[in-house]
């Protein structure tokens, strides 16, 4: 079960930490323990929650597009599903 932050304050220096930063559309979670987790795995996790439709085929992490969801996250990392450009809804 994913568990979300309860804050992320901003520190002089860069950690990594096992926090994620999970964008789709209006939709943003700031979410903790997810060092091991593949993109698939947290896509399944929030659909509903974030309403992460099969549409949003286009997937960042760090603004950085990836061509497979079973990449591992590693923690300090946004993660975004977004809709091909042209596409509404």
């Amino acid at each position: 079960m994913l568990k979300l932050a309860t804050s992320v304050a901003p520190t002089a220096t860069t950690t990594k930490t096992d926090r994620l930063r999970v964008v789709c559309g209006a939709n943003t979670q700031e979410l903790e323990g997810m060092l091991g987790y593949t993109v698939r795995e947290v896509r399944n996790n929030l659909r509903e929650v974030m309403n992460i439709g099969d549409d949003h085929t286009v997937i960042l992490v760090n603004g950085k597009q990836l061509a497979d969801e079973g990449v591992f996250l590693d923690g300090n990392e946004e993660l975004e599903f977004k809709k091909p450009a042209g596409q509404k809804g």
